[in-house]
């Protein structure tokens, strides 16, 4: 179960993180590939 909440954590850390650099892709012109976000997210 610690593991579980562990992982949970993580991949919650990683989407605020991802969100947050967002304004900074669109400023740069750079739209990011969803789907290749979601494998680095998929990622152990």
């Amino acid at each position: 179960m610690n593991k579980l909440w562990e992982a949970c954590l993580t991949l919650a850390w990683r989407r605020l993180n991802w969100i947050a650099q967002l304004p900074f892709w669109l400023f740069a012109g750079y739209i990011p590939d969803f789907d290749e976000w979601m494998e680095e997210i998929e990622k152990p």
